[in-house]
């Protein structure tokens, strides 16, 4: 087995403190197939990292190649108890029903991100493992987006239902 890249546990000062670079990373992530994000939309994600940060049972982390830039980051949050509306959540909702009682209180992977040029390499499994750990959790990802679908179903998570394009998935 290779060199693997270590794993970073971060907290919420930490992860804030690298905004601009996970910013960065969004846009490389994100605005490119199958996404294709405008470029504002990273932005608008930096903008949103403070609330983030800021929720129950926040954990997140790094990945960094060899050189030391951002290679990777996974961060997220407890499921509020009853279950949210807004955001995805209506969607989940409509995917799932009453199901997603089952949610509330789990935790809740909100983003996973592996610059382009850094996949295959292990930092997907190895972020996903730092954040979750053992615990319960969920995360959602677009059907559209074959290679992120088929890494989930790699891992073993389980698909719980999907609606309107986006599918959800439990931890195994």
């Amino acid at each position: 087995m290779g060199h693997e890249d270590p794993v970073e546990v971060v907290d919420a000062a930490g992860f804030l403190a690298a905004g601009d670079e996970l910013a960065r990373l969004y846009a490389a992530v994100f605005g490119g197939p199958p996404w294709n994000e405008p470029p504002e939309r990273a932005e608008a994600f930096r903008a949103t990292l403070p609330g983030e940060a800021a929720r129950p049972g926040f954990r997140a982390a790094f990945s960094r190649d060899g050189g030391g830039a951002l290679a990777g980051f996974a961060y997220g949050f407890t499921t509020a108890e009853p279950f949210p509306s807004g955001r995805s959540y209506d969607e989940v909702r409509v995917a799932l029903g009453a199901g997603t009682g089952e949610l509330s209180g789990t935790f809740e992977v909100m983003e996973l991100a592996v610059h382009p040029a850094a996949r295959g390499g292990g930092h997907g499994r190895r972020l996903l493992a730092a954040v979750v750990g053992d615990r319960p959790a969920w995360l959602l990802t677009a059907e559209h987006a074959e290679g992120t679908v088929a890494f989930y179903d790699r891992l073993g998570w389980r698909r719980l239902g999907s609606a309107n394009g986006i599918l959800v998935y439990t931890a195994p």
